[in-house]
């Protein structure tokens, strides 16, 4: 065990003296998305507040990158996604929390960067409805099982190879696992700024 710790320390010290950027980079942003649910009952709640109300999708992220090499880096991040549906008299609120950990290559195509992450999840539902959309839709379950599900990125790093703060911009799915064999498909757009 000491033998292991030691070596990752030492690989740790030599790849940050030859690594043109820090050997650990924080990054912190917004983003969107669309969620795609695989309830049936979540689906028929998006559309009647599409019909009858609005829906605003909107998110918040944040990363630890450590630069082993210089086109390769491990990664840990959280993300929160809020999906908000609401009219004047009720409202259907969706919380995706989920963790991941995993590693980002670039390709050596400038900042480009592709990435693959395990991923840890939760979605909570918050709601307050009228109770004749509870008869025609089915009381909403509140909370789902946390699930172990994975998140794939393609993103351009305006940082690569510099120590300026610059934006980071991208694109992922994560597919998430929500119990009672229900899988939930999130494609996010997202903007982060790297320091």
């Amino acid at each position: 065990m000491k033998k292991s710790f030691a070596f990752c320390f030492l690989l740790m010290i030599f790849s940050s003296c030859f690594a043109k950027e820090k050997f650990i980079n924080y990054a912190f942003g917004i983003s969107t998305g669309i969620p795609v649910y695989d309830s049936s009952q979540i689906k028929q709640i998006n559309k009647y507040f599409y019909n009858n109300g609005t829906r605003i999708i909107l998110g918040t992220n944040a990363r630890v990158e450590f630069n082993i090499l210089e086109n390769f880096s491990l990664f840990a991040d959280s993300d929160l996604l809020f999906d908000f549906n609401f009219n004047s008299e009720e409202h259907f609120n969706m919380l995706d929390l989920s963790f991941s950990g995993g590693v980002k290559f670039f390709p050596g195509i400038g900042g480009l960067a592709t990435g693959i992450g395990y991923t840890l999840g939760k979605r909570f539902n918050m709601y307050e409805l009228t109770q004749t959309t509870k008869e025609n839709l089915g009381e909403p379950i509140s909370k789902n099982d946390w699930g172990n599900g994975f998140k794939i990125f393609v993103e351009y790093d305006f940082t690569h190879k510099t120590n300026r703060i610059l934006p980071v911009v991208g694109i992922n799915w994560k597919f998430m696992p929500r119990g009672n064999k229900y899988y939930d498909n999130i494609f996010t757009l997202y903007c982060m700024v790297k320091l």
